[in-house]
């Protein structure tokens, strides 16, 4: 729980600038500083740069989406809730975590994890690698290769840039770089109407449909390629199809595709790709690392 405050330290000032009903090139140059560990030329870049990538699916620089992705992280815990208080519990889920980050393309990535104190069944990510997964998603889960599969599809989600791509496509997103690119910026709290966008897109909006089948798809893959049973997510999304008349979440709403569609893609993928695969499942671990925990 310490490493994933001191993760998203650096955009505390993004915090403070979403109070705020305008913000300055000085605010926003502050927080590139932060985010970029006090290197203020490459900070002024920083807090100009979403604006000048805007409207084209050139990639964001990292330092970019680190800065947008921690004003992601602080919203969600004003808006979602907070940390799980069980520090056992999320060092656990770190460590599952990163254990496959390291079989993607963004291995070495300071990837934060996160569970989230809240009932209901839901996982999300933001830019600069943060991913968060609710308690009551992990209270649905039977075994350690579902809760591999799960976070293996959100770290689909940054490996692929699903997020910035979104953001990026949007005329609001465009409207910002216009401001910044016409020198009003001290018209325009730039950094705080990005991050307000990347949280409308989470909750209320949601990824491209086929972005979450392909998260599906490549999730299955990375958490795979870490050794843990390919079907883990499989069977999570069937048995919250069986129980999708209890409490939902982000993952059973408007804002994910229908669980079947997903269930056949994922079986599809299974049965083309990764046939004879079978991996780690790892239940009496996972039973052990969570049950305590889940049960305050």
């Amino acid at each position: 729980m310490k490493a994933f405050l001191l993760a998203i330290g650096v955009a505390v000032t993004a915090a403070a600038l979403a109070s705020c009903s305008s913000s300055t090139v000085a605010a926003l140059t502050e927080t590139g500083v932060r985010a970029t560990g006090g290197e203020p030329e490459k900070a002024r870049a920083v807090g100009q740069s979403a604006g000048q990538f805007a409207g084209s699916f050139a990639p964001l620089p990292w330092e970019t989406e680190y800065a947008i992705g921690g004003g992601i992280a602080l919203k969600s815990f004003s808006e979602q809730g907070q940390l799980h208080p069980s520090d056992q519990l999320q060092e656990y889920v770190t460590k599952v975590g990163l254990a496959i980050v390291a079989k993607t393309p963004r291995a070495g990535f300071p990837f934060a994890f996160a569970v989230v104190d809240r009932d209901d069944v839901n996982a999300w990510a933001a830019p600069g690698d943060y991913v968060f997964i609710t308690a009551g998603a992990i209270r649905a889960m039977e075994d350690e290769s579902e809760l591999a599969g799960v976070l293996a599809h959100e770290i689909a989600h940054v490996t692929r840039g699903h997020m910035v791509r979104m953001m990026q496509n949007t005329q609001r997103f465009a409207a910002i770089a216009q401001g910044v690119q016409a020198g009003l910026e001290k018209d325009i709290p730039q950094l705080t109407q990005t991050v307000d966008l990347g949280h409308t897109i989470i909750f209320e909006r949601g990824l491209d449909k086929d972005m979450e089948l392909e998260a599906d798809t490549l999730g299955v893959e990375y958490a795979a390629a870490t050794g843990y049973d390919p079907k883990g997510l499989y069977r999570f999304l069937t048995r919250l199809e069986q129980r999708s008349t209890g409490k939902g979440g982000g993952w059973l709403t408007s804002t994910h595709p229908p669980l079947n569609t997903r269930i056949n893609g994922i079986r599809a993928k299974i049965s083309n790709d990764l046939v004879g695969i079978d991996g780690a499942v790892a239940k009496e671990r996972f039973q052990a690392m969570t049950a305590k925990a889940l049960a305050q």
